[in-house]
């Protein structure tokens, strides 16, 4: 009888130890695995490191699955399936942690698990119970949670959209002043310009300015009948409005320009009738000449506020030589004021 009791003794031990080994794996099948103390023990690992790394891998899932920690029920920190930490200090703690002061671990699969950080996929749970005057592991402070993946999508096509530099443009009216000159016929002309924005690209531009220009030396009929070279020149108030789009929604702005124009001048001489025209011939005495057509154009603006431009106008006039010059390419800067 005391032999057939010592049996049962020693095999009941053999079948503890075993059970206490058991590595089976944690899933839907088998959903919860609880460790007590006497079961650690025999396990006889160095620190509770390797328990922790012992029992996440019999959750059998990668690096993108996590294992949630926690002790006496609350949250402390998370594990990877690989049994990596995302935080690697995260080692020292559960390294240093007295295998004797855990009273039992209870290891559960649960795919539904959420912590405080909602966007990682969790397979289940480790809760370690501990003794109240035990000291838990400090809770881990995730220094780079990882994104919302949809958020990380939509975040990557907005990337991808715009310009990675250049400060956003705002659609708010502007004013200003700009100076330039035409490259034939010689000019100078300065003025003021108002830009109001219909959209973030859309925008009406209008613009007024004094011109004055010269279209080189023409004949001047003399009273005695022959002629002389003098200087025709032109002093002239005009303007326009304008369409004006930009091409980019950040600095610095690249943008088009078109849109009519009116120009009043007079001159400082007045044609002789009677002459062949395209050799006209001229008097002294002043001529007045309104005139009006089309400016198309281009340039770009920064964003402390200073623009270059470069514009074509054609004439509503052809039928005078030495009108068709008076109006042409033109190149200006300038200046507007308000907010970027």
């Amino acid at each position: 009888m005391k032999r057939l009791q010592l049996s049962f003794l020693l095999f009941s031990s053999f079948f503890g130890m075993v059970s206490a080994q058991d590595s089976h794996p944690i899933n839907a099948l088998r959903p919860e695995k609880t460790l007590f103390k006497n079961d650690i023990e025999a396990l006889d690992f160095p620190n509770a490191l390797r328990l922790l790394r012992y029992l996440t891998a019999q959750f059998e899932v990668g690096k993108e699955r996590h294992v949630g920690l926690l002790f006496n029920g609350k949250y402390q920190n998370r594990m990877r399936g690989d049994g990596s930490f995302s935080d690697v200090s995260q080692e020292e703690i559960y390294r240093k942690l007295p295998l004797e002061t855990i009273e039992s671990v209870e290891a559960r699969y649960d795919p539904n698990f959420h912590s405080q950080h909602p966007n990682l996929k969790y397979v289940g749970t480790l809760n370690f119970i501990l003794p109240a005057s035990a000291d838990a592991p400090q809770p881990e402070i995730d220094p780079d949670p990882l994104p919302d993946p949809m958020t990380e999508r939509l975040l990557s096509v907005v990337k991808e959209s715009e310009p990675k530099t250049g400060v956003l443009a705002t659609a708010s009216p502007r004013v200003g002043f700009f100076a330039g000159s035409q490259l034939r016929p010689k000019s100078i002309f300065a003025g003021a310009a108002v830009e109001i924005p219909l959209t973030t690209r859309f925008s009406l531009q209008s613009e007024f300015m004094l011109n004055w220009k010269t279209d080189g030396l023409v004949p001047v009929l003399l009273p005695n009948g022959s002629t002389e070279p003098t200087s025709y020149y032109l002093r002239a108030i005009d303007g326009s409005l304008m369409f004006k789009y930009y091409l980019n929604p950040r600095y610095q702005r690249i943008f088009l320009l078109a849109g009519p124009y009116l120009e009043f001048g007079k001159s400082n001489l007045t044609r002789v009738d009677g002459f062949h025209e395209l050799t006209p011939v001229f008097d002294f005495g002043t001529e007045k000449r309104t005139s009006f057509g089309l400016n198309l154009g281009l340039g770009v603006q920064f964003q402390a506020g200073f623009f270059v431009s470069l514009k074509w106008s054609v004439r509503s006039q052809h039928d005078l030589l030495y009108l068709q010059n008076l109006r042409g390419t033109a190149v200006s800067a300038g200046f507007l004021f308000g907010k970027p």
